[in-house]
């Protein structure tokens, strides 16, 4: 499958899709004391320098042939 920069937006695009809804009642803020948070999963994937890197909204400084390492 060859994946190209519409894919790797898409991606990112589900992540946040997805990452606002999932939601833990039982979570606790330990600086707010706020109960039930929502929280997400990052997006990894090997940057241009090889380093594994995670982000939450944007796959940034990925060469082309590293979109394969892309994983959620």
């Amino acid at each position: 499958m060859k994946l190209t920069k519409a894919t790797t937006e898409l991606i990112c695009e589900l992540e946040c899709i997805i990452g606002s809804k999932c939601y833990n009642p039982n979570s606790l803020n330990g600086y707010t004391w706020e109960e039930g948070l929502e929280f997400r999963y990052p997006v990894s994937y090997e940057n241009i320098n090889g380093d594994d890197t995670r982000t939450r909204y944007k796959i940034r400084d990925i060469d082309k042939s590293k979109i394969n390492t892309i994983r959620y």
